[in-house]
């Protein structure tokens, strides 16, 4: 559970105009996995965990990351128990309980629906295309365009990563055969793909017109694509 929460942190950080931002959702679901997500307007991350329990009641609730991460990590116990109570969280412990305020699932927007064919990835080298010429990015955010990374197809699954800041450019060719069209990754969604390296790495890649999505068995991203040209 806390490398769960752990794999949450940069998505924690990122600004958001919900009345949601900072909030991770825990929902248990029927099947006994329990769902940690969070979601902003450029991002939204879903992890799943099997929980140790053999029985459970479903429960569906939203908390404050910083104070659960924080509430966790201070425990010293190996198991918890988490209980909804009514809109807040309650993790239980053999020494105590600990509760807090939270804000109804309703509340939690929803996230955007991908279809369409996915390719395999492997998400260290698109994070380390994204490394290479990441420090011409601008941060002028006039020109959303040039505040992120272009992803742009020249032929046979090679692609050139570009980077811009209007006085300089940095341009590295590599293989990602997933980018069928030109795309822009926003400074925000490429450094949620840089974290997400550290926990995944063999994936598969869905790329729509205004999102990018990247997932395996236990977590899924989905990073908003910078429209303008």
């Amino acid at each position: 559970f806390k490398r769960a929460l752990a794999l949450l942190q940069y998505f924690a950080s990122i600004k958001s105009f919900h009345s949601t931002e900072g909030m991770v959702r825990l929902k248990l679901q029927e099947d006994g996995m329990l769902e940690l997500s969070m979601i902003s307007e450029v991002s939204s991350v879903k992890h799943l965990v099997k929980p140790l329990a053999t029985t459970y009641n479903v429960f569906d609730v939203l908390a404050p990351y910083d104070v659960l991460t924080s509430t966790v990590r201070a425990l010293t116990t190996d198991t918890i128990d988490l209980v909804q109570d009514f809109s807040s969280l309650l993790v239980k412990t053999s020494g105590g309980k600990y509760k807090m305020a939270g804000q109804n699932e309703k509340e939690f927007p929803v996230a955007p629906i991908l279809q369409g064919e996915s390719c395999p990835l492997t998400l260290s080298a698109l994070s380390s295309a994204i490394s290479r010429v990441a420090y011409c990015v601008s941060n002028d955010e006039l020109r959303p365009s040039i505040c992120g990374v272009l992803l742009d197809p020249i032929g046979e699954g090679r692609v050139n990563a570009v980077a811009t800041d209007g006085h300089r450019i940095a341009i590295y060719e590599t293989d990602l055969a997933f980018i069928k069209e030109k795309v822009i990754l926003h400074v925000t969604a490429f450094k949620a793909i840089q974290f997400m390296s550290q926990f995944m790495n063999q994936v598969n890649a869905l790329v729509s017109d205004r999102y990018l999505m990247i997932y395996d068995e236990s977590t899924s991203i989905i990073v908003k694509l910078v429209q303008e040209e």
